[in-house]
């Protein structure tokens, strides 16, 4: 059975959202509409249809992501949410692919070397201390040390709209873990410190299924004026995945997993707050986070909003495929 099937099956549960509203220090918990077609039902997420926030985001003292929680990525606490008005879905038919033109990095992670290559655009990154590169292309770490792609700058502040592409194999392990983070810290380019000014997307351990489940946490911080946030529910770890971070500058944020819409929200960012003189794949900016344990089979970067259609066209072709 593949990602998909398991997602789209009796183990997927329908994602909440967590906005914290301004100064007002409300709280709002809500139900996201799910994709159309798709029924909720309870599952892998464990527990009931309205989940305790506690019991979402793991309590992991000393790392809270993007620093303390009082910057807004502390687990377990309520963040700030800049965008306004309902997010809204992508006009688009079943079979849709990619503008032409629109793919502008792709790292396949075939080498040679200690070099990932960007096959489009020729932003090569660096591999600092891989636990190994597998010889068809898939980039392995296993959580110790610092081990991440280091990208030439910059990746993302020069865009407008992007969605990002990731084929992945998380292993499990601590919160945290970087897929991406592109960003910033207080202590500067080339080190960690407490994150500021950055994009992200974290692998998390179920609190509830932490044997077979986790779920990711992404993060857009435009630069002192809020945090957006999405939290997805429980999918299956220890299988290829293909994540998808849908971005339209100033409006929408979509995330998927396996084709499947795990959340959305709102935005009043852009990518010109991002301040990616860090542009890691598998490390965090934020001294302390687990590096990444599992391994990446390739990740891509389109200049556009990528619609539901588009990116279920590249999960059904695979990695390795430019359909």
């Amino acid at each position: 059975m593949n990602g998909r099937a398991l997602l789209r099956g009796a183990a997927f549960v329908v994602p909440w959202l967590l906005l914290h509203c301004g100064d007002s220090n409300d709280l709002i918990i809500g139900l996201l509409e799910p994709p159309q077609g798709m029924e909720p039902v309870s599952g892998s997420g464990g527990g009931d249809a309205g989940p305790d926030v506690s019991d979402e985001v793991p309590p992991v003292a000393g790392t809270g992501g993007t620093g303390d929680p009082g910057a807004g990525g502390g687990a377990g606490e309520p963040v700030s949410a800049a965008g306004a008005g309902n997010p809204t879905p992508l006009d688009c038919e079943v079979g849709d692919l990619p503008p032409a033109t629109s793919l502008i990095h792709r790292w396949d992670f075939s080498g040679p070397g200690l070099v990932a290559i960007d096959s489009i655009s020729g932003a090569n990154g660096d591999i600092i201390s891989p636990d190994e590169t597998i010889d068809d292309g898939v980039l392995a770490f296993n959580g110790e040390g610092d081990s991440y792609v280091n990208l030439p700058e910059p990746i993302v502040s020069t865009l407008t709209d992007a969605t990002l592409v990731i084929w992945t194999t998380w292993n499990g392990g601590a919160a945290w873990q970087r897929v991406f983070d592109f960003g910033i810290n207080d202590n500067g380019e080339d080190m960690r410190g407490h994150g500021d000014a950055f994009f992200m997307l974290a692998n998390m351990p179920s609190v509830t299924n932490a044997s077979d489940f986790g779920f990711l946490q992404l993060e857009f911080d435009q630069a002192g004026n809020g945090i957006d946030e999405i939290v997805t529910e429980d999918f299956p770890k220890d299988v290829e995945h293909q994540y998808a971070v849908s971005v339209r500058g100033g409006a929408q944020i979509d995330l998927y997993v396996d084709a499947v819409l795990m959340g959305s929200i709102a935005t009043t960012g852009v990518f010109a707050d991002i301040d990616d003189r860090n542009s890691w794949i598998g490390l965090s900016n934020t001294q302390g986070d687990q590096s990444y344990d599992g391994t990446f089979n390739e990740f891509r970067i389109y200049n556009t909003a990528l619609s539901s259609c588009a990116v279920e066209s590249l999960y059904d072709a695979g990695p390795d495929v430019l359909p």
